[in-house]
């Protein structure tokens, strides 16, 4: 179940990733870049699944916003649902990091 929920994201993350790049169409391999988008993508799931399986915040958030995409409404997930709390932590810490940033171009 985890692998097909990632797996699905795949197309998404290839599209972006060759949005952004200089080929005019999307293929295995990239004519002007010679990015390998299969290979590319590969390493971006076995990161973002090591980085789960180490309970790492960064990746759980990434699949955290997903679900939040992909499957609105709904009250499971793989790496559990942000509560409410979650989400005003989180507003609270960039609010913080905005101030630090005023503070330092201050001074």
């Amino acid at each position: 179940m985890f692998y097909c929920h990632l797996v699905s994201a795949d197309s998404s993350l290839s599209q972006a990733i060759w949005c952004l790049s200089g080929d005019d169409s999307l293929q295995k391999r990239g004519a002007t870049t010679g990015i390998d988008y299969f290979v590319l993508c590969d390493d971006y799931l076995k990161l973002i699944t090591n980085g789960i399986h180490r309970d790492k915040a960064e990746f759980i958030n990434i699949i955290q916003e997903w679900d939040e995409v992909i499957f609105p409404g709904t009250e499971t997930s793989i790496v559990g649902r942000k509560t409410s709390i979650d989400n005003q932590n989180e507003i609270d810490r960039e609010i913080e990091r905005m101030d630090d940033e005023d503070l330092s171009n201050n001074v």
